[in-house]
Order: C-alpha cells, then structure tokens, then sequence
C-alpha cells in the first residue's frame, strides 16, 4: 500500500509539518498571511469533500458540501475558546505587523486535515464502501469544515484586531495587549 501513495505526499506533509511547527513559537505575523493560510486550509479541506463525494452522486455531495459548511460556520461562531487567537499584540517597532503567542492549534488543525484528508483518500482508493454511504461523507464533510473554520476563526481574530489597532479602539492593556473577545467586542 505504501509502494500506491503519490510522491507529493511525503513533502506535503513535512511542509505542514514545518509550518505548524513554527506556529507553536511566538513570531510575528501579518494579518494577510494568516488569512492566506486560513484561504489554503478551506480549500484543501474543500477539495477533500469534492473529490470523496463527487463519484457518490449529486445528493451526497450536496450534503457533503452542507456539512462542510456547517462545520465551518460552528468554528467560526463557537470556535472561539478552542481556536481563537489570543494575547495578540502590535509588533513592536513594526507597522501593519502583530505579535502572536505560540500556539499548538495550528500544528493540530494541519495535521487534523492532511490526515483526514489522506484517510479518506485512501479509503476512496481502496474502494472502501462505507466512503459512498452519505452518513459517512456528511460525517467526514463536518470534520473538514471544522478543523478548516478553525483557521478562518484566527484569521477573523487577527483581522479584527488589528482593525482595532488601526481604528485606535484597542488600547489593550498596560503591556499593550488585547484578547481576541476584546477585540471582536470592538468591532
């Protein structure tokens, strides 16, 4: 089975692997860069659902698709205390820049599609049977949306903080920090 897996594979994962890596450091981000990894992480997730449901006909994708979106949509409005950013700050002496606390959220959420993704794949492959069941596609669907919501949750944090700053609402406090609720607050 080892010998079937596309060479891609390997170097994808260790990209993620490096990326999420770095996440769990602190570092100091623009605000469009996470909304670029959040952009790459719904759309490999998307491309996840269409390319398990598409050969199961087009109801199980379209409760595929649903699904995905739900799960999106509860990361996104729920999500808040498992995958908001928070402890944001301006990067000192760096415009347009914001200090981000390292994390592990990012390294799981990565880890969570690409093996999802890669599980599914295989099944697929595989023709397992139980991967055609719309149960199954809808349950896989929610998952993606879910892990990938979570990374439009901290884009949304950082974009709305920084919104703040920009505003001048998010004053922080004494070490010029704000939580991600203060700053959606401010929004």
């Amino acid at each position: 089975m080892l010998a079937k897996i596309p060479f891609w594979v390997v170097p994808l994962f260790l990209a993620l692997l490096a990326i999420g890596w770095r996440q769990t450091r602190d570092r100091q981000v623009a605000p469009r860069t996470t909304a670029t990894v959040a952009l790459a992480m719904l759309g490999l997730s998307l491309q996840g659902v269409v390319a398990a449901a598409h050969s199961a006909g087009a109801a199980a994708l379209v409760v595929a698709l649903l699904a995905w979106a739900a799960g999106v949509a509860v990361s996104v409005t729920l999500g808040g205390a498992v995958f908001g950013l928070h402890g944001l700050a301006p990067a000192t002496g760096r415009p347009g820049m914001l200090h981000v606390p390292g994390s592990p959220v990012p390294l799981v959420l990565m880890m969570g599609i690409f093996l999802a993704k890669f599980a599914l794949g295989a099944a697929t492959a595989m023709h397992v049977p139980a991967v055609q069941q719309p149960g199954f596609l809808a349950a896989a669907s929610l998952l993606f949306g879910a892990l990938s919501g979570g990374f439009t949750r901290r884009a949304l944090d950082m974009r709305r903080f920084a919104a703040a700053q920009d505003t001048g609402a998010g004053t922080g406090t004494a070490a010029g920090t704000i939580n991600a609720a203060t700053a959606r607050a401010a929004a």
